[in-house]
């Protein structure tokens, strides 16, 4: 865009008709004109809004849609409460229905994402990398091993070792070898099939070049294929902040809590009561004179109240507070 120069302009702005001062008014030229629709044109083209006869909202809704496109990057996670909102194309006349994003919560196991539908968020998909963070200064996204045969070692360094103990997690929290994770050597990306983290060992469908060779994780990646990427379900998952043994983000992770010990308390037939480390040597466990009946082997049951704190709450998992929403990741463009 530019302002206007044609002649009678003052100081590149328009200027009225007056019969002394300037009797032909600002002369609004075929070249500036041109200008301004090519720049409003401009704007629509962004958005793929084909030029229409009449229509006086299509570049307003050109202008909805890129802040909807481009209001986030691509990859961007967000948070979104309420049903699950199916992706959907734009649409110049409904442009507040835009909705280019995938929902990471709303299937299981994994789903193929095709360059077709997802132009932008494919692509982004096949680039991320599994990346070691060394300390607070470096990161490592090749890591070196040997090639024999259809088995991948990697050396033994903190890297691989690290590399090797998420992935063994992230399989377990995903249960299945298919439609997992690839890797690729020299280049060519291969399906891992199995992992054997005490001799540092993966075994990829295929049989990569023989011999000394850099291997690069890139967790969305499907062997034989150029457009397609891999997501994983995110169903009951959450962020987590790394924390001292999390240096590999991406991958999940399943549930835990800090290891620790019990200790029990059982009633002698005096009456008192004594825990784990007041049981004494006696034979029955609980010191010389107090008897109770049965072995002295001991464990913790049940869940109950403490007396201080509010009943215990349990569930197949393990987590902190929450609270319910969907995720999704921002891909930029969806086309239908």
């Amino acid at each position: 865009m530019r302002r206007i120069a044609g002649p009678g302009n003052v100081a590149n702005r328009f200027a009225d008709y007056d019969p002394i001062a300037n009797p032909n008014g600002t002369v609004y030229t075929a070249d500036y004109g041109n200008d301004v629709q090519d720049e409003l044109i401009g704007i629509q083209d962004m958005m793929g809004v084909s030029e229409s006869v009449g229509s006086n909202t299509y570049v307003a809704a050109a202008i909805v849609g890129m802040t909807i496109r481009y209001g986030h990057a691509v990859g961007d996670t967000i948070a979104r409460s309420g049903n699950v909102a199916a992706p959907a194309a734009f649409d110049p006349t409904v442009p507040t229905a835009f909705h280019p994003r995938f929902c990471l919560t709303d299937f299981a196991g994994a789903r193929t994402l095709d360059q077709s539908n997802w132009p932008d968020l494919v692509p982004w998909l096949r680039q991320q990398r599994v990346i070691y963070l060394e300390g607070q200064t470096g990161e490592v996204v090749d890591f070196s091993g040997t090639v024999s045969g259809s088995t991948l070692t990697l050396d033994d360094t903190p890297a691989a070792n690290a590399l090797l103990a998420a992935l063994v997690e992230d399989q377990l929290a995903f249960g299945s070898f298919t439609d997992w994770r690839s890797v690729d050597v020299g280049d060519i990306t291969y399906e891992i099939t199995a992992i054997d983290a005490a001799v540092r060992a993966i075994t990829v469908a295929g049989t990569p070049a023989a011999g000394s060779v850099n291997a690069t994780l890139y967790p969305h990646r499907i062997a034989g294929s150029s457009s397609t990427a891999r997501m994983h379900s995110w169903r009951g998952r959450s962020p987590v902040g790394a924390g001292t043994d999390q240096v590999i983000g991406g991958l999940m992770r399943r549930d835990r809590f800090q290891g620790h010990w019990h200790t029990v308390k059982r009633q002698g037939t005096d009456g008192e009561l004594r825990f784990g480390n007041e049981f004494g040597s006696g034979s029955d466990g609980l010191g010389s004179g107090v008897n109770v009946a049965g072995n002295a082997s001991y464990e913790a049951r049940d869940i109950v109240p403490d007396d201080e704190n509010d009943d215990p709450r349990t569930g197949p998992d393990t987590h902190g507070p929450d609270v319910g929403v969907h995720l999704y990741l921002h891909a930029g463009r969806y086309v239908d």
